[in-house]
C-alpha cells in the first residue's frame, strides 16, 4: 500500500511540474538566483535591506509560486490514480498484443513450413504419376495415365489469377470418370473461391455420331476444352492466361464436337478416349 501511495505522490508530483512546463533543475537555478541576489543585498546595501529585499522579491514570489503549484498538485493527486490505472491496463493490452504478434509469427512460419513441405511432397508424387508409363488392360490397349492434377501452389496461382473475373459465370462440364472428376472438382473450387458463379455438369461419355458418316460413339478428346461465343472478351481471357499461369492450358474453342452451355463452359475431359 505505501509503494501504491508512493506512485500516486510521484505522478503527482511530476505532472505538477509539467503543467507550469518546468523541472526541478529549473526551479533549483531560481533558488541559487534568489540566494545570490540576497547575499548581494546583505554585502552592499546592508542587513536591513537584505531583510527587506527578502521579504518583498523573494518569500512573496516563491509564496505564491507555491501556492499555485498546490493547487496543481492536489488536482493531480486526485486525477493520478486512475491514470496510473489507466496506463497500467493499456501496458497490459500492449504486452499482450506483442506476445499475440508474437506467436501468430510463429505460427505461421510453422503453417508456411508444414505448406512447403506439402507442397513439395505433392509435387514429388505428381511427378511420379506423369513419369509412369501406361499400363496395358487385358485386351492389350494401353490405359490412360491420370490426368495432371493441379498441385497446391498451381491451384494456389490459379485461384489468385481468376479473381480478375470475379463476378463471371461459368458451366463446367466433367466428362470421364473418377480421374476426371477430381480435376474438375479442384477447378470447380478455384472459380468459387475467386468470386465466380459456377454451375456443374457431368457427362460419363461424350457419345457423338461424327457427321457425314454412320459411326458413333465416344469422340477422342483429353483434356481441358473452354468453348466461349466471344473468345475476346475479358472474362474468356482471364480464364485462358489464368490457366497458363498455373501451367494448365486450356483450348479455346478448339473442338467443333463440343457445344456451349451457356456463354462460357469449360469442358473438363480425362478418360473419354475410345479403346483402340
Amino acid at each position: 500500500m505505501l509503494q501504491y501511495w508512493h506512485s500516486v505522490f510521484a505522478r503527482a508530483f511530476w505532472d505538477s511540474l509539467k503543467t507550469f512546463n518546468t523541472s526541478l533543475k529549473l526551479i533549483g537555478l531560481g533558488v541559487l538566483a534568489a540566494i545570490a541576489t540576497g547575499l548581494l543585498m546583505l554585502l552592499f546595501r546592508g542587513r536591513k535591506a537584505f531583510v527587506e529585499h527578502l521579504i518583498t522579491n523573494i518569500a512573496i514570489a516563491f509564496g505564491g509560486a507555491i501556492l499555485a503549484w498546490s493547487g496543481v498538485f492536489v488536482y493531480q493527486f486526485i486525477r493520478a490514480p486512475s491514470l496510473i490505472q489507466a496506463a497500467a491496463v493499456q501496458n497490459a493490452k500492449d504486452t499482450a498484443k506483442r506476445d499475440q504478434k508474437t506467436e501468430d509469427e510463429a505460427e505461421l512460419k510453422r503453417q508456411l513450413a508444414d505448406k512447403d513441405s506439402t507442397i513439395r511432397d505433392r509435387e514429388g508424387e505428381i511427378k511420379k504419376l506423369k513419369g509412369r508409363p501406361p499400363c496395358r488392360n487385358g485386351s492389350g490397349s494401353a490405359d490412360r495415365i491420370s490426368p495432371p492434377i493441379f498441385s497446391d501452389t498451381e491451384k494456389i496461382l490459379l485461384t489468385n489469377s481468376l479473381k480478375a473475373g470475379r463476378g463471371n459465370a461459368i458451366t463446367i462440364v466433367t466428362v470421364g470418370g473418377t480421374h476426371a472428376t477430381a480435376v474438375s472438382s479442384q477447378i470447380q473450387d478455384a472459380f468459387r473461391e475467386a468470386g465466380w458463379t459456377v454451375q456443374i455438369n457431368v457427362i460419363g461419355s461424350l457419345n457423338i455420331t461424327i457427321a457425314g458418316g454412320a459411326i458413333s460413339g465416344r469422340v477422342e478428346l483429353e483434356g481441358l476444352y473452354l468453348i466461349a461465343g466471344n473468345s475476346q472478351s475479358p472474362a474468356v481471357q482471364t480464364i485462358v492466361s489464368s490457366f497458363e499461369m498455373s501451367r494448365h492450358a486450356v483450348s479455346l474453342n478448339g473442338s467443333t464436337v463440343l457445344r456451349p452451355r451457356g456463354d462460357i463452359t469449360l469442358y473438363v475431359v480425362y478418360g473419354n478416349r475410345p479403346p483402340s
